[in-house]
């Protein structure tokens, strides 16, 4: 085994640099997307220093909602041209979502608005009165 102190992490400390659980870390190795670049006799479990990239992708893609078997398939196959047309095509998915999501907060504002100004509405003074009947007379222009 050639474990570099200066190069090589435990599991506990690949685990609090990444900002993940170590169970996060030994799921992951269970299923063969993301396993330790040194395993000891002992089992414990060193991560590379050089690894730290490939888990901020790894992080970026779920951050995104893919799943893990997509990032997996994906890790499998993985080049710079690959890498390019993911993300173009998360970054067109999230440009949809911000559009609806800015389509969503219009409609919930223009209610809030609308909600506010007949909170301020004297009720003591609307007045309720029958009329009669009027006969509406639709035509074609």
């Amino acid at each position: 085994m050639d474990l570099h102190l200066q190069t090589h992490l435990t599991t506990g400390q690949f685990s609090k640099l990444m900002g993940v659980s170590k169970d996060t870390l030994f799921h992951y190795d269970r299923i063969g997307i993301f396993s330790p670049e040194l395993k000891a006799d002992n089992g414990y479990r060193y991560y590379s220093i050089n690894q730290i990239d490939v888990f901020q992708v790894i992080s970026t893609l779920k951050e995104l909602e893919m799943p893990l078997k997509e990032i997996k398939e994906y890790l499998n196959k993985r080049s710079p041209v690959e890498l390019i047309y993911l993300l173009e095509s998360k970054e067109a998915v999230l440009d949809a979502k911000i559009k609806q999501l800015q389509k969503m907060k219009k409609i919930i504002s223009e209610k809030s608005s609308i909600t506010k100004k007949a909170a301020k509405i004297d009720r003591s003074a609307i007045i309720f009165e029958e009329r009669k009947e009027e006969a509406l007379v639709l035509t074609e222009a």
